[in-house]
């Protein structure tokens, strides 16, 4: 069994009332709960860089409220 300890920060671009381009980064550390039996360990260092889009159905009130007054 493994603990995994996450964190991270983002930004989102409005480019429209209904549309926004984002940007994700997302660090993780995996740690053991305990010892092997041999001896071993294995831990994870894991980076993870996400650009998207998102799309909304309706306006998006964050977007309209900060880009379009």
């Amino acid at each position: 069994p493994y603990l995994f300890y996450r964190g991270g920060a983002g930004f989102s671009f409005c480019a429209e009332t209904n549309l926004a381009i984002v940007l994700k980064y997302m660090y993780g550390v995996g740690v053991p709960f305990s010892k092997s039996e041999d001896g071993e360990s294995l831990k994870f260092n894991t980076h993870t860089l996400s650009i998207g889009v998102q799309w909304s159905f309706r306006k998006c009130d964050y977007c309209y409220s900060k880009r379009y007054r």
